[in-house]
């Protein structure tokens, strides 16, 4: 929306419907992806975890342990 001003999530519920804790939440997901990405990638490698798979973003990519139940293909590529 183009909105940059961090005071619009004190009363963004007022002006959209069923904007609850999920969709806070992922808001602040896409704001925190890249830190969670680089912490992912960072204890992968310390922990010399083999199986990975790269995470493509806009910014860069991220190599990150895999995740052994689940199989997210929209996330990565190998």
């Amino acid at each position: 929306m183009g909105i940059t001003d961090p005071a619009i999530f004190e009363v963004m519920g007022l002006f959209e419907e069923d904007f609850g804790p999920d969709r806070l939440s992922d808001s602040l997901i896409r704001i925190l992806r890249s830190e969670l990405l680089s912490y992912a990638e960072r204890i992968t490698r310390e922990l010399k975890i083999k199986s990975t798979v790269t995470v493509k973003t806009y910014e860069r990519n991220y190599v990150i342990a895999e995740h052994p139940f689940a199989k997210a293909t929209y996330l990565h590529t190998k």
